[in-house]
């Protein structure tokens, strides 16, 4: 996955370069120093590679967990119901059946006669 260059050299250009090289670094070092230079941008080049895997790796996992089970989500809410019977039943009950958190469970109601 190549990215373009936003910068064109010309052949004129890189000769200008590769000559106050030649005179800077002398015949000799000329040589090592390309290949020291080859091998620091192979090794940017494998690093930034690992790091793009590992993110992608890292966003795939967090994609394929569930939304309940990340750290700090809301943990999910059952679907709401509609108590069975009429809409009478409905208007006095509206909150029969509802969870709160911390409940200890469902509480038997008092006969309507007493």
């Amino acid at each position: 996955m190549g990215y373009p260059v936003p910068i064109d050299f010309s052949a004129v250009q890189i000769m200008i370069v590769l000559v106050i090289a030649l005179l800077v670094f002398g015949p000799k070092r000329l040589p090592e120093l390309g290949r020291q230079i080859g091998r620091g941008i192979r090794d940017l080049k494998s690093q930034m590679n690992a790091v793009t895997g590992d993110l992608r790796d890292a966003v795939d996992r967090d994609a394929d967990e569930p939304e309940r089970t990340r750290p700090g989500a809301a943990p999910a809410s059952p679907p709401a119901t509609t108590p069975a019977g009429d809409g009478a039943a409905m208007d006095d009950d509206l909150l029969d059946g509802v969870v709160v958190s911390g409940a200890t469970g469902p509480v038997a109601k008092p006969p309507a006669g007493s």
